[in-house]
C-alpha cells in the first residue's frame, strides 16, 4: 500500500513540475520574431492585439480554438494570452513582445508559445499564425 502512495505522489509532483505558468514567458527564450518597419508603435500593438483576437488555432479536434489576452502591458511591450483545454491539450500559454516599447524606425515582434503541461507535444503552437497575422495587420 506504501508503495502506491509513493508512487502517486510521485507522479503529482512529476505532473507539476511539468505544468507551465505565464513566469515562462519571456523575451528571447524559444519564440520566434519578425521585424516590421516603418508603423509606428501604436500601429503594431495594435496589429498583435487584434491578430490574438482573430485567432482560430489549426488542430480540427480542438475544443477551445481562441486565444483570450490575460495581461496586456503596453509601456513594457508585452502581451500574454492562453487557452482553455481540448481533447489535445491542457492549453496553451502566449507571449508576445515588442521592442522598442515606444516610436522608432522598426520594431521586432517576438511571439512564444508554450504548452501549460510541457510534456505535451500536441499543444498548438501559434507562433507562426500570430506572427503572420500580425504582419498582415500591420500593413
Amino acid at each position: 500500500m506504501n508503495m502506491i502512495k509513493t508512487i502517486t505522489v510521485v507522479a503529482t509532483l512529476f505532473m507539476l513540475a511539468a505544468c507551465g505558468t505565464s513566469q515562462d514567458l519571456g523575451r528571447g527564450k524559444t519564440g520566434k520574431s519578425i521585424t516590421i518597419q516603418g508603423k509606428t508603435y501604436d500601429q503594431v500593438w495594435g496589429a498583435a492585439l487584434a491578430a490574438i483576437k482573430q485567432t482560430d488555432g489549426n488542430q480540427s479536434l480542438e475544443i477551445e480554438k481562441n486565444l483570450t489576452v490575460t495581461k496586456e502591458d503596453k509601456a513594457a511591450g508585452v502581451i500574454q494570452a492562453s487557452t482553455g483545454m481540448s481533447v489535445l491539450s491542457w492549453g496553451e500559454l502566449v507571449g508576445v513582445f515588442i521592442s522598442p516599447a515606444g516610436d522608432a524606425p522598426s520594431h521586432t515582434v517576438e511571439v512564444e508559445s508554450l504548452s501549460k503541461l510541457k510534456t505535451n507535444v500536441f499543444a498548438n503552437n501559434w507562433e507562426d499564425e500570430l506572427l503572420t497575422a500580425i504582419q498582415n495587420n500591420a500593413r
